[in-house]
Order: structure tokens, then C-alpha cells, then sequence
């Protein structure tokens, strides 16, 4: 039995081994911060760096105020999954240097396409921090009349209200977005794109974030405050609802796909409820995350909410839409109350479905009298305005139509024969969109409104 050498023995031959180690690694050039000691994920990643439009994302979002470590962590982890799906990490041994990392041309070009991905992952989820924060501008009631007037021979073409917050877009022919304030029309701030005359900007519920038609590129994402271009999506031609509550939009194309944008988690994917025959979608109000998928044979309201790393949807009540004008998918339907819908219907009729009732109610209010009209828009929860240009007429009339029983009252307001109608989210009141001034009103007259059958 060999003899037991002393445990301080022990510990002196394990440093003596150690240091020997130490410098022979050293001598070849791994010393304890070098390569040898990195993981090949490590490696690769400090031999092929993410792009710098990456960087600039990434510190935009993790200098962000209230930024978590979570976050960081994810950043973190989707850079290594980088490298594990487009190298060879069996390639990269202990003693293979940094800028010796191997890479074909097949794999630089994945790491090019998945740093483009990253990239615009971070702006995603730039917007998505965005939507939860508190309104741009405090919501004001609106004046009687406020006006934004053209500064040049561009025509307005569309308007659209905070939920939330006193700001508005406007859009004009020249393809340039004014942000104003919704109560006075001052104009706060004009960026440019190219407008679609077929669909208007999309504004948050807290005003913080424009989603405006950018022909030909698609859906640009605007910060309001700052101006700043945040994300543009070739995959989308406008913007249909914000769900908020879950970090997703609803946004449609040119084919009329219906796809969820998951700005959590980056992921763009085709609705699982909406067909491809949607014509338009909605929510009521526009602060919560339920939606009315309306198509040309059925409509259903869906409920949306976010589910460990996704969307899920599904339908809460589903119904046919049959007397619904089909042809019209640039007048929307209005939800009133989760339960009542007032639409455009056929043959000049106003439709309405009572979604509430079992069996669902659907009833035709004809206003053949008064075509041909535009609209419907919501004026208040008994509501809705149709703008008329009936036959003979030099200029426009409105029309307040009761939802319940469909009795129709004149409003007394000047409109011009080229004016265009627009909700002003779940505000009362509507806008007159004109080919040089917009006005947004919250009254319908300054006397009380009284309907012609009384």
C-alpha cells in the first residue's frame, strides 16, 4: 500500500498541473478570455456579428425605459439559435480561432436573411411596446367645429381618430399624413408615404402609432411623436383593427387575406377564422380585443387573447350576412354593443342584425329615397349618420338614422358635393372630409335634432 501523501501535497501538485496547463494553452493563444473557452455558438457569433441595422434595433429597444430582462434574455437567445441553424457548429473545435470560424457562401447569406428577420422581430416588438403606453395627448372633448385646411393643391382623402388620445391623420392625394389634434386641427406633424385612395390610416387607441398605406411597399408602422418609420410589412396593404391586449393587428392585402401580426413574437400568419372573402373587420369598441369578421355570406364575432407565445381566436357568435351589400367593403359595418350591427345593405337599405337575440333579428330600414348614399358612420350609441346625394342635389345631405328603429332625421349641416364621411373612433360626433378642408364636428346641429316622422 503506497503511503498517503498530506492533503496540502494534494492541493500543491493540482495547482503545479493547473498552472502547467494554463500556459501551455496560453502559449497557443488561449489564454482563459480566448476562444478556447467559448462555446461554438460563441464563437461564431463574435466571428460573424449580427447586422448593424440589428444593432441599432436592438439598443432602440433594450435602452428603452422599462425595458425587462427577460427581453434581454430572448435577444440573446434568438442570436445563438442564429448560428445553430445556419453553421456547422461541429466545425468549430476548441482550438479553432475566432477568425478561423468556417463559413460557406450558402451560410453567410442564412445569417444574412435571419439578421434581417431579428431586425425586424426588435421593430415589432418596438410597436408593441409603444401600444402600451400611455396616450400621446390626453383626450379632449371636440369642439363644435374644428377644421384642417389643405396647404396646397393635394386633396384630402381620409381621416382617421384616436380611441384614446386627442390626435388624428389626415391623408392627402400627394401621399403626405398630417398627425393633428383632434379637438383643434392644429397640425403637430406631416411624414409622407403614399397614400391609398382605397384605405385609410389606421391610428392606436393611445395615438402613439400610425399604420398608413405605403404603395407600393405595403403597411408602413409611423411613431406619431417622433415621426419615425418603425416597421414596414410587404404583406399587408392597411391596417383592419388593433387587438389590444394581446400585442397583435389584423391587417389585410391586395388578395384579401386577413393575417394576425404577432408584434410579440414577430410572426405574421393567415387568420384561422377570417375566409378570404372578408370584407372588412372591426371592434367594438375599438379598445378591446374582440373583432366582427364580416364576409358576404356570414359574419362572426370573434374573441382574441394572447396564449403563451401566440394569438388565439375564436368565434363567440356567428351569423348569416345575407342582405349585407357585398359590393360595398369600403363602408364597414358598426358594432354596437357587442350585439347590434348597422351596415350598408342592399338596394339602397341600411341593414341591421341583432346579434343578441336568439335567434338572431335582422330587419332592412329602406332608404331608397335617399340614394345614393354613403356611410353608415356612428354618431353616438343610438346613432348613425348617411351622407346623401340624391338625384338633382348641387351639394351633399346628412341623415341621422335611429338603431333601433331606423327613423330618420335631417341634420342640419353644410356639406359640400364632393364631401366624404368618417367616424371619429368611439367618440361622438363624425368628420366631413372635403377636397381641401376637413371638419370634425361632435354635434349634429346647434339646435335639437328632431325626426321627420314626429
Amino acid at each position: 500500500m503506497s503511503p498517503r501523501l498530506p492533503s496540502h501535497a494534494v492541493a500543491r501538485r493540482a495547482i503545479h498541473f493547473i498552472a502547467a496547463l494554463a500556459g501551455v494553452l496560453s502559449l497557443a493563444g488561449c489564454g482563459q478570455d480566448a476562444a478556447f473557452w467559448m462555446t461554438p455558438e460563441e464563437k461564431a457569433t463574435r466571428a460573424f456579428p449580427p447586422s448593424e441595422a440589428f444593432k441599432r434595433a436592438q439598443a432602440a429597444l433594450t435602452g428603452a425605459a422599462g425595458a425587462q430582462e427577460a427581453l434581454r434574455t430572448e435577444i440573446d437567445e434568438r442570436l445563438l439559435t442564429r448560428v445553430r441553424d445556419c453553421l456547422d457548429l461541429s466545425a468549430i473545435g476548441r482550438f479553432v480561432e475566432i477568425a478561423e470560424v468556417p463559413a460557406s457562401d450558402s451560410e453567410r447569406n442564412c445569417l444574412t436573411r435571419r439578421d434581417a428577420e431579428l431586425t425586424m422581430w426588435l421593430r415589432m416588438r418596438s410597436i408593441a411596446r409603444i401600444l402600451t403606453e400611455a396616450p400621446v395627448r390626453a383626450a379632449r372633448p371636440l369642439t363644435i367645429v374644428a377644421t384642417v385646411k389643405s396647404d396646397g393643391p393635394a386633396e384630402f382623402l381620409h381621416v382617421t381618430v384616436a380611441a384614446r388620445a386627442d390626435v388624428a391623420v389626415v391623408a392627402d392625394s400627394a401621399g403626405a399624413y398630417r398627425v393633428v389634434e383632434a379637438a383643434s386641427g392644429k397640425v403637430l406633424r406631416t411624414f409622407t408615404g403614399r397614400a391609398d385612395p382605397a384605405h385609410r390610416p389606421a391610428l392606436s387607441p393611445n395615438g402613439r402609432v400610425a399604420a398608413v398605406p405605403d404603395v407600393p411597399s405595403g403597411l408602413a408602422f409611423f411613431d406619431v411623436e417622433t415621426g419615425e418609420r418603425l416597421w414596414t410589412t410587404p404583406k399587408a396593404t392597411h391596417l383592419l383593427a388593433w387587438l389590444p391586449g394581446s400585442e397583435a393587428v389584423l391587417v389585410a392585402g391586395d388578395t384579401r387575406d386577413t393575417r394576425v401580426v404577432d408584434l410579440h413574437t414577430g410572426r405574421v400568419e393567415k387568420h384561422p377564422t377570417a375566409g378570404p372573402d372578408l370584407l372588412a373587420v372591426l371592434t367594438d369598441p375599438p379598445t378591446a380585443p374582440l373583432a366582427l369578421l364580416l364576409g358576404p355570406r356570414e359574419l362572426s364575432i370573434v374573441q382574441h387573447e394572447r396564449v403563451a407565445n401566440a394569438v388565439a381566436s375564436w368565434p363567440k357568435r356567428t351569423a348569416s350576412s345575407d342582405g349585407f351589400d357585398a359590393t360595398r367593403p369600403d363602408a364597414p359595418a358598426i358594432l354596437f354593443d357587442g350585439r347590434r350591427l348597422v351596415g350598408a345593405g342592399q338596394l339602397g337599405k341600411l341593414f341591421h342584425l341583432d346579434l343578441g337575440a336568439d335567434p338572431v333579428r335582422s330587419a332592412d330600414w329602406n332608404l331608397a329615397a335617399y340614394a345614393p348614399w354613403t356611410g353608415p358612420v356612428k354618431l353616438n350609441e343610438k346613432l348613425v349618420v348617411v351622407l346623401s346625394r340624391r338625384a338633382g342635389a348641387s351639394s351633399g345631405e346628412l341623415f341621422a338614422v335611429h338603431v333601433e328603429d331606423g327613423t330618420i332625421a335631417a341634420i342640419t349641416e353644410p356639406v359640400a358635393g364632393a364631401a366624404r364621411l368618417a367616424a371619429l373612433g368611439d367618440r361622438t360626433g363624425f368628420a366631413l372630409i372635403e377636397p381641401q378642408v376637413v371638419r370634425y364636428t361632435d354635434r349634429v346641429t346647434s339646435a335639437p335634432v328632431k325626426f321627420l316622422s314626429e
